[in-house]
């Protein structure tokens, strides 16, 4: 499989869900397990030429997900939304 932005994202969303489902059974170690393995993936993103033109949609991803493994969230995001946002990518990765 390429490895490519849709394969990324896809991934990404991957550890948005964990992030989700460690955060309500409040192990908050397991969500910066999780919030750090998304901070690498986002990392490979910001560096893909692939990205270019879309900077500020990731880095507003990259607030996002952090705000959702914090204990403080300032944004209301729920599951739902990111399921949303990142399947489209999974869908295109799949194919």
């Amino acid at each position: 499989m390429e490895r490519n932005l849709n394969f990324y994202v896809a991934n990404l969303g991957a550890e948005v869900e964990r992030i989700f489902y460690w955060r309500d059974k409040k192990d908050f170690k397991e969500v910066e397990f999780a919030r750090a393995r998304a901070e690498s993936i986002l990392d490979k993103i910001a560096a893909s030429r692939e990205v270019s033109g879309r900077e500020k949609e990731f880095e507003l991803l990259r607030e996002s997900i952090f705000d959702i493994a914090s204990t403080k969230q300032k944004f209301n995001i729920n599951v739902s939304q990111m399921r949303a946002y990142f399947t489209p990518f999974a869908l295109r990765a799949m194919q």
